[in-house]
């Protein structure tokens, strides 16, 4: 049953706009059985991401040829079960029917990893093994939801889905000034809604970063004033 609901599933992402509106944000390969289905969901989450629409069978297609990642037989593989997935006939059902059935088959499938690794705990003779850990993970494997109705909502409903899309798939950048390899590494720069960390030994100059505050003293007059390396640099050049 399951891994028909997943055919389905991977099916409707594609070819149902409307029940891949709604469910796109929560797609992970780690909810499907099949390896196929984990790279197809990997590849449309990322199109999904990068483009934020849905891609077409022919997209994925293009997008999983071009994966050095894969090896030629996966790339067969995944091509095949596409054609099959193409050509399945499926009954109709209801979008909301279809998203409840998603929700009810991602919660069972992460409530059985989560057993799984409860009992690979507490049969560790491993004493770092944490088992308190145990509820937490129950916790996080029974949270899962579709609902996006938390907290106050203002205004229409287009207004409300273009915010909601907004949310789940941050695409701004703001590229540092003059670091080009930098930038490159980021493919573009930071993006906004995302916590950066940067990590480097002693002494090597991380304090480069734009907005790190730094304390600095006039030789002259001994005035000691804390500013961003940005106004720093800013100064510099202003001198």
């Amino acid at each position: 049953m399951s891994d028909k609901l997943e055919n389905v599933i991977v099916k409707s992402l594609i070819e149902n706009k409307e029940y891949s509106k709604k469910v796109s944000p929560y797609i992970d390969a780690k909810y499907f059985s099949d390896q196929e289905l984990k790279i197809i969901s990997k590849h449309f989450y990322k199109f999904v991401e990068k483009y934020r629409n849905v891609p077409t069978w022919e997209e994925i297609k293009m997008d999983v040829s071009r994966n050095d990642r894969l090896a030629d037989k996966q790339i067969d593989d995944v091509m095949e079960r596409i054609q099959n997935l193409k050509d399945m006939e499926i009954d109709e059902m209801t979008v909301d029917y279809l998203v409840d059935t998603t929700e009810q088959h991602f919660q069972e499938v992460s409530l059985e990893k989560c057993i799984l690794k409860g009992a690979e705990i507490l049969n560790s003779d491993d004493k770092k093994t944490n088992k308190h850990l145990l509820p937490e993970m129950m916790r996080d494997a029974l949270k899962i939801s579709f609902k996006n109705t938390v907290g106050q909502v203002y205004g229409d409903d287009n207004q409300i889905d273009s915010q909601y899309d907004y949310y789940h798939h941050p695409e701004s950048k703001f590229p540092f000034p003059n670091w080009k390899y930098f930038n490159k590494r980021l493919m573009g720069g930071p993006r906004k809604k995302k916590l950066h960390i940067y990590l480097a030994s002693t002494n090597v100059g991380k304090c480069l970063i734009y907005n790190t505050n730094v304390k600095i003293r006039n030789k002259k007059t001994g005035e000691i004033k804390e500013i961003t390396m940005g106004d720093f640099f800013n100064n510099i050049k202003n001198d």
